[in-house]
């Protein structure tokens, strides 16, 4: 179980996430009395799910959030074999997970400097290349990615894999929010922090 995605996290959704990450209607539910894994059960309970795949992604550990665009990626494997870089960046993200270094986070960053991020399999490798080290390749002053880049590019990669069946996208983001819970959290929160 992740902290973050427990009833019994004392998580307030405003510490973890930005106004600008959600929309207007998903922040004014994000009240003090609850935490975050309270917000997204009412997210969803609201059918707010971009909102609830957004907070889910923020509220999980970096290797955690690649770990489970991997699993959404190689549960949808048939449908993405026309993404060009899909098995790729799976090897190039698992390879990361098993060893979560510089060198295999460079590998990533390598794999998609100087390309336009427009697939899930360069989304994905995006996560992994913005986890941590710096955005600028070796031998350039470091600069380091902002800590929700890792986030933002699994959600692009697990939106784009819902837009493959457009007339199911909501039904799809709803499937990687259970998953996710299923993964990685607990009983529904409800909306009270504890």
């Amino acid at each position: 179980m992740v902290a973050g995605l427990s009833a019994k996290s004392s998580i307030a959704p405003r510490a973890l996430l930005q106004p600008d990450e959600i929309s207007e209607a998903a922040w004014e539910l994000a009240t003090p009395d609850i935490n975050i894994r309270g917000l997204v059960d009412q997210l969803v309970s609201n059918t707010l799910y971009s909102d609830a795949l957004v907070a889910v992604a923020r509220a999980l550990p970096k290797p955690y959030v690649v770990s489970w665009v991997c699993a959404m990626v190689r549960s949808d494997i048939a449908q993405l074999g026309t993404d060009p870089h899909i098995r790729s960046a799976l090897v190039i993200a698992e390879r990361w997970l098993a060893q979560p270094t510089d060198e295999n986070r460079e590998s990533a960053a390598n794999a998609i400097r100087n390309r336009e991020l427009v697939t899930p399999g360069d989304w994905l490798t995006a996560a992994v290349a913005w986890s941590g080290g710096s955005l600028t390749p070796p031998g350039y002053a470091v600069v380091k990615p902002a800590d929700h880049l890792t986030a933002r590019a699994a959600v692009a990669a697990l939106y784009l894999i819902a837009a493959r069946a457009p007339d199911e996208f909501g039904k799809r983001l709803a499937h990687f929010i259970s998953n996710a819970l299923d993964l990685f959290g607990s009983e529904p929160a409800g909306a009270t922090q504890q």
